[in-house]
């Protein structure tokens, strides 16, 4: 008969409840640029280079750096100001350009090189989205939002007044200023851009506040998937070379994988569970494993 794996997905489930109850009460960060994208970013920032292309950079720099750092960290992405025409006299124009994954650095610079200042700025209403609709799962991700602009407000904005509405639902706040003007002082960290060498100053400042995550290795013993026993001929039933492996974890922060026994070695399997899926049915060939993450 084949080996149930109920022992197997039970295994892990215990497993699981045991580390997140032990040792893992840490969040998943999320951070979440506020972009400027309103008309006066069109303006020098130095000789050759507008206001919104040192955003752009800095963002792009941000998220590697943020990527290499902690891995587990997600990164999104939205803009004010990039919508509708300055003459359209808009104060509600914000869009959500890239919600929050890891790894969205692509993505993320895709959608820098399609956006062209050309509106009002409207950043209350901006962050006041922001608040509204992206820092709604508390309980799982801990949000912190990195605000990047040249400070003009001219829809009579205020940034302090809407982020201290935010109160404990904010890890950190951060303000990116290009043009040297901002007096507002509820941030946790603010840093004046003037150079390239401010930036990388300004990038590496705030990686610093999301320490990389240990992701132990904790290899299991050896666990065997048995071929199906022949039946007798009278049934006519054919020979099963497989079984079916059903995962179930608590845990989502890390990453299974399979290590099926070859002459002399374990090889990795192709098939893996991936971060953020709670559960997984895996067929296997008959054979022995190691797991790990």
């Amino acid at each position: 008969m084949i080996r149930v794996f109920s022992f197997f997905a039970a295994a892990l489930l215990l497993f699981y409840s045991c580390l997140v109850t032990a040792s893992d009460t840490a969040k998943v960060n999320r951070v979440l640029i506020v972009l400027n994208g309103s008309a006066p970013m069109s303006a020098a920032w130095t000789a050759g280079t507008t206001r919104y292309e040192a955003a752009t950079a800095f963002i792009n720099q941000l998220a590697k750096r943020l990527y290499e750092r902690n891995h587990t960290v997600e990164v999104g992405m939205s803009v004010y100001g990039a919508q509708y025409k300055m003459s359209e006299n808009r104060c509600n124009d914000y869009r959500r350009e890239t919600p929050c994954a890891r790894d969205n650095r692509t993505r993320l610079a895709l959608r820098l090189q399609d956006i062209k200042p050309k509106a009002k700025e409207s950043v209350e209403y901006a962050i006041g989205q922001v608040l509204k609709h992206e820092l709604v799962d508390t309980a799982r991700y801990r949000y912190s939002i990195v605000i990047v602009s040249d400070s003009g407000r001219n829809c009579g904005d205020s940034y302090c007044s809407i982020l201290d509405k935010a109160d404990a639902r904010i890890y950190r706040t951060y303000f990116i200023e290009l043009s040297n003007s901002v007096t507002e002082t509820c941030f946790d960290k603010m840093f004046h851009v003037a150079s390239d060498k401010a930036m990388g100053v300004a990038v590496n400042s705030i990686a610093l506040d999301f320490p990389p995550v240990t992701m132990p290795v904790y290899n299991w013993p050896i666990l065997s998937v048995d071929k199906q026993d022949a039946k007798p001929a009278q049934e006519k039933q054919p020979e099963s070379n497989s079984g079916i492996a059903s995962i179930i974890r608590e845990n989502q922060l890390y990453t299974i994988k399979l290590f099926i026994e070859k002459p002399g070695k374990y090889t990795r399997l192709d098939e893996v569970f991936f971060y953020g899926q709670p559960t997984k049915k895996i067929p296997l060939p008959a054979g022995k494993y190691k797991i790990a993450y």
